[in-house]
């Protein structure tokens, strides 16, 4: 038996489920005819969910997502599996859903009668609240201290760059071999209008998948600094990448050597060239050093420092990053991650700090074939005899440096006629042995993750990872990317000890993303899985008192809304809700006939119902409109307004809006004297007496508003609601203004 979230019984449907009704993921590579669901893509976009899932419904706990289910009127549902019957989604609720993190084992799913009790006990919900409480003030807290750090830092002013070299430039850019991809180009007018536009110096973070060329555009901001009379320094984590960027660096630039003088530190530099290079820093003729810690040397002085870029941020400490800071406090701060952030974070990130990402894969680049193969002789062998058939080499990662001996050896003995060469942290000539395999004098480079960062090497293009469950999911997905960076077929091969059905879901989540770009699901999967831990420095601990990511991500995002217009905490805010329950008599779903494909149909509904704001809504309905052509079926425009209601609804804190003949029901919290005000801006006298407020059970009642039409019922509301919310954002602004008066009688406090 079926029921819907509404709570009607005996719905009867067609069940629609499989994997033809998976949703499938965003991907450069997967398409639907002509349109992709990469074409939908907002900036604060949640990918679907699919076929199989389990999710956690905010009323009725966890259950299995079973697909798409089509009533005989035409309505569409996401069918949820529980253990006692099926719920029956509407399609404008798909915000009410929520993955379910693994993190202590595989989730129960829960009885719909009984966990719906569970979660609306009032216990329940007021631990939950407190849970939420609890961490909304930790990010509280964290977000104020970042602010002080952000404000001190915005105190501080640098002339922009005047830049007049523009035929320099014009040479340096035309050497490079490729086009810019679209993200690459987005990127560097980011950064370069920080450079030369902004008076505050610049300090922003360059995201991209590995591979995607965040080096080039760092290349060309370093350029232009250099060209501006200042110097420039690149930070790495490691040795191999710092030497790596300095021979990538000493080709890029050739063309320009006139003008770009480069030096290296680092332990792979001999004494002499250091003490060169360091006394070119202090006298200006070193103008662009790329090195290691040792640029944190005391010895290192520079004579005109003007960009700073940090590559692998993470890998550095704070203090680390803040003792060149405090030396060149008006310097310009481009810091690179490899490291994706999850499209759910992405926004909230970016309220507090300048972001841009680069998300286009270079033209030609193949995805990663990713396999998973029982570590023995026969896989190993199949892995590497088909690259050394095709004249490639191979990685051969290992975890630890005391089996990697033992290893060697036994590859040594699957091929005799191979060479072979050790790699890792503790050898003396570290920087001989990777030259020697980069200049093709060895077939295979059996090494620890040392060449997780900075290998750059397209003839390598088989990757073997030796115990790949201890490893991190991020750290698997960077690993994965030192192959395949050509234009040959790269693979990555896991290797799991026993039967497959053990292996780790880390393992079965990279061999199913392995496309171009796959690195930003991969990020958010590793957030699921690990939960959120750590983010601005903000902790979670004990599974009982964790969030969901894109609870948390919400919140943050509110929380950094607030931060920055502090005075709106003093206002006596209107009640606050999770989601707005719309049920009102009208057709509204996506026709079939206008979304043929029932993958990018479910596909727009969530999109659609994870809808933030207005004007998420309206960017949406235009690709929409683009994308499947205009004008819309009116069953369609419904769906959107309703989705428009329940933002409207959200922001002014009602629950739930549900037609009862004669009337309309709001469940909405709100007192009277608020109610008298908003309904004073309906133009219409007959539209306000509609109002009537019960304030004991916190309901308001539209009188004879349940006898018009389902269409009029939406249009009026729609427009209403839309009245209230933009009446309330305008009351809010014109109390904080007053608030901040230095006006005596206007709000502030007279002396």
């Amino acid at each position: 038996m079926a029921f819907t979230a509404g709570g009607i019984w005996g719905l009867e449907s067609r069940r629609r489920s499989g994997p033809q009704y998976a949703c499938k993921r965003r991907s450069r590579i997967a398409r639907w005819g002509s349109k992709s669901a990469d074409d939908l893509h907002v900036e604060n976009a949640i990918p679907a969910i699919k076929v199989g899932e389990l999710v956690l419904h905010d009323k009725y706990g966890i259950g299995r997502f079973l697909g798409v289910d089509t009533s005989l009127t035409g309505e569409d549902f996401a069918v949820l599996d529980y253990k006692d019957g099926d719920l029956l989604v509407p399609m404008s609720q798909l915000d009410r859903l929520s993955r379910v993190t693994k993190d202590d084992g595989t989730p129960r799913i829960d009885n719909l009668i009984s966990s719906n009790a569970y979660y609306e006990n009032p216990t329940i919900r007021k631990q939950r609240l407190k849970t939420k409480q609890r961490s909304r003030e930790k990010v509280r807290k964290r977000i104020l201290d970042l602010q002080g750090l952000y404000a001190s830092r915005s105190k501080l002013q640098r002339p922009p760059i005047d830049f007049q070299e523009y035929e320099l430039e014009s040479k340096f850019n035309e050497s490079f071999p490729f086009e810019l991809t679209s993200g690459q180009k987005q990127a560097l007018d980011e950064v370069l209008e920080n450079l030369c536009v902004d008076d505050q110096p610049m300090d922003r973070l360059l995201c991209g998948d590995v591979g995607f060329g965040k080096t080039e555009v760092a290349f060309r901001a370093a350029f232009r600094m250099i060209l501006h009379g200042k110097q420039v320094a690149i930070l790495c984590p490691t040795t191999i990448l710092a030497t790596q960027h300095y021979l990538k660096a000493l080709e890029r630039f050739k063309s320009v050597l006139e003008q770009v003088r480069i030096g290296s530190l680092s332990r792979f530099i001999r004494s002499k060239e250091r003490l060169a290079t360091i006394a070119g820093l202090s006298d200006g003729s070193v103008n662009f050093v790329i090195g290691t810690h040792a640029l944190l040397s005391e010895g290192v002085k520079f004579s005109n420092l003007g960009l700073l870029i940090i590559d692998e941020e993470h890998r550095f400490g704070v203090g680390q990053k803040e003792q060149i800071r405090s030396q060149h406090r008006t310097i310009d701060i481009l810091s690179l991650s490899a490291t994706p952030i999850p499209r759910t974070l992405h926004l909230s990130m970016n309220g507090l700090r300048d972001v841009s990402v680069i998300t286009t894969p270079p033209e030609n680049r193949l995805p990663i074939i990713t396999k998973l193969g029982p570590k023995g002789n026969g896989t190993v062998r199949r892995a590497i005899g088909f690259e050394l058939a095709r004249g490639g080499q191979v990685f051969y990662v290992v975890r630890h440096i005391s089996k990697i001996k033992n290893i060697a050896l036994w590859i040594k003995d699957l091929f005799p006629d191979r060479r072979v060469i050790i790699a890792h942290g503790e050898c003396k000539d570290l920087e001989r042995r990777i030259n020697a395999f980069a200049e093709g004098k060895a077939d295979i480079l059996v090494c620890t993750t040392i060449i997780e960062t900075g290998i750059d090497m397209p003839q390598v293009n088989t990757i073997v990872i030796d115990e790949p469950a201890l490893l991190g999911l991020a750290q698997l997905h960077q690993l994965r990317g030192r192959v395949g960076r050509g234009e040959l077929q790269g693979y990555a091969w896991l290797l799991y000890e026993g039967s497959r059905n053990t292996v780790n879901e880390r393992l079965r989540i990279l061999e199913q993303y392995s496309g171009l770009g796959a690195g930003f699901e991969v990020a958010q999967k590793d957030l699921e899985l690990r939960g959120m831990g750590s983010v601005l420095g903000v902790e979670q601990s004990g599974k009982a008192t964790t969030m969901e990511p894109a609870d948390f991500a919400r919140m943050l995002a509110e929380e950094i809304s607030l931060a920055k217009q502090p005075e709106l905490r003093v206002l006596p805010p209107l009640p606050e809700v999770a989601v707005t329950e719309i049920f009102l008599p009208v057709d509204s779903h996506i026709p079939r006939d206008y979304v043929t494909d029932d993958h990018l149909r479910l596909e727009v509904y969530f999109q659609l119902a994870n809808a933030d704001n207005e004007d998420d809504l309206q960017e949406l309905t235009e690709r929409i409109g683009k994308l499947w052509g205009t004008p819309m079926p009116l069953k369609m425009v419904q769906f959107i307004n309703l989705i428009e209601m329940k933002i409207y609804g959200k922001s002014l804190g009602i629950s739930k809006i549900v037609a009862d003949k004669p009337h309309i029901l709001m469940d909405w919290d709100v007192a009277a004297r608020t109610l008298q005000f908003l309904t004073s801006f309906l133009v219409d006298e007959r539209d306000r007496d509609r109002f009537s407020i019960d304030s004991e059970n916190g309901q308001i009642t539209l009188r004879g508003m349940g006898l018009l039409a389902g269409d009029a019922q939406v249009a009026k509301l729609r427009s209403w609601l839309q009245i209230f919310d933009r009446c309330n954002r305008e009351m809010r602004e014109a109390e904080s203004r007053t608030a901040s008066s230095p006006f005596p009688g206007a709000g502030g406090q007279s002396s």
